[in-house]
């Protein structure tokens, strides 16, 4: 259980969880890979700097329509890409920010797989939204009475220990009218780690594509 008063920026979260997933394929080289079939594995080696160990190793197949990054990692499946060469899906997600990975994994995955929800990232959200709404009010943008309303329901939610984002929507719901339910959208959601390190993985291929090239 968190402290009640913890909170998270979502993009120092962001910066921790590229630099964290960034750091684990670091020194991964190709183990595997199927010559013309986009299929490739990706191991470090273990503890004794001998044998290539199976922790974190990674497992990338190019499909038809879409991108496929598993193994020891959570996985991820990327929709649509029309590549013309075989390990051209590589380059198109590892070459994208992690924004547009995450659109296309929800492509390919649906909904649910890559956003996760934080309780500190909420915290932080709302007090963000609190401060905004002051500043509205302060320039008579928002109705006074609509304005500190809203407030005194986020500063309650603020308080609460909140397990889960459906425990948070439900509190929203029983205290906010849904048409000012709506500037809450995505409080506390954040870029699941599954499409940070699924990502980093695809980088780490590309690096060591283009060595190969060279």
């Amino acid at each position: 259980m968190l402290p009640m008063n913890e909170m998270k920026d979502p993009k120092k979260y962001d910066e921790e969880m590229k630099e964290a997933a960034k750091t684990t394929f670091a020194t991964h080289q190709i183990t595997s890979k199927y010559f013309g079939s986009g299929h490739w594995i990706l191991q470090r080696l273990g503890a004794k700097g001998k044998d290539f160990t199976r922790i974190f190793l990674a497992e990338i197949v190019v499909l038809n329509d879409g991108l496929y990054v598993g193994g020891d990692i959570d996985f991820a499946v990327y929709k649509y890409h029309s590549s013309q060469t075989i390990d051209e899906p590589v380059y198109w997600i590892a070459k994208s920010n992690i924004d547009y990975a995450c659109e296309k994994a929800d492509i390919g995955m649906g909904n649910g797989f890559s956003k996760i929800w934080l309780p500190e990232v909420a915290r932080f959200d709302m007090a963000r939204i609190i401060n905004e709404l002051r500043r509205d009010l302060e320039k008579g943008d928002i109705h006074e009475k609509t304005g500190k309303d809203i407030i005194d329901v986020l500063v309650e939610a603020q308080e609460q220990d909140f397990e889960a984002q459906d425990d948070m929507l439900g509190f929203f719901q029983g205290t906010l009218p849904w048409e000012e339910r709506e500037r809450l959208d995505g409080v506390g959601e954040v870029i699941a780690p599954r499409i940070y390190y699924t990502h980093a993985a695809l980088q780490r291929l590309c690096y060591l594509l283009e060595n190969e090239k060279h």
